[in-house]
């Protein structure tokens, strides 16, 4: 026996299944795109709030600068050849590093609201210093006086037994003569090439050294 069926018949059987499968088959693909999309935002996302908060590349890259292997602490004049090309915050961090390598304990205060000072420094007595670091890009500038009373300030604020204004270039006169009155310690570029060889040797100090 055979069954004659006719071809229009089946054609249009098989229309209408695809015509109720097709939208949920699309229903399906688009649920899959949305879901790569969306995750291809959270992990660019991701990403970016991770350079953010790790801080900006430049400073990936100082990080590695700052190694005991890498940053040229046996070499004074290396090592002040990379800080003019820091930037204020860069030096702030290379401070940290070199304060460390004296034998001091370091904390760097907010960027904002820092009352005056950079970085509070202990040393082996438990004495708190303050510390101002001064940056200069062009070495025809000089540090003035001004910077004496944002860190007495922040002496103050902080119940430091000293200041420490350090600068990668020099100070005016009027600054060297008011430090006197305000107990304040001045590194130029000379006496911070003087930390660095100590730093490159280990030496541990305390605030004597200063």
């Amino acid at each position: 026996m055979s069954l004659n069926i006719d071809p229009s018949l089946i054609f249009k059987y098989m229309w209408e299944v695809f015509k109720i499968i097709w939208p949920l088959f699309a229903f399906v693909i688009g649920l899959d795109l949305m879901s790569r999309l969306v995750k291809g935002w959270a992990v660019k996302r991701s990403r970016a709030g991770k350079r953010k908060d790790n801080s900006p590349p430049a400073t990936k890259a100082l990080g590695k600068k700052f190694s005991d292997y890498d940053f040229p602490w046996h070499d004074p004049k290396a090592c002040l050849r990379s800080i003019d090309q820091m930037s204020g915050l860069e030096f702030e961090k290379f401070l940290i590093h070199l304060y460390q390598r004296l034998g001091y304990r370091t904390v760097l205060t907010p960027e904002r609201k820092d009352h005056g000072a950079d970085i509070i420094i202990t040393d082996l007595q438990g004495r708190k210093f303050a510390v101002q670091a001064k940056k200069l890009q062009d070495n025809r500038t000089r540090v003035g006086a001004g910077v004496l009373g944002e860190l007495f300030r922040g002496m103050q604020w902080y119940k430091c037994a000293g200041g420490i204004v350090v600068t990668n270039q020099y100070f005016t006169d009027q600054a060297i003569e008011e430090a006197k009155r305000y107990k304040i310690n001045l590194w130029d570029r000379p006496a911070l090439i003087e930390r660095i060889k100590r730093a490159g040797r280990g030496f541990s100090g305390t605030a004597r050294q200063f």
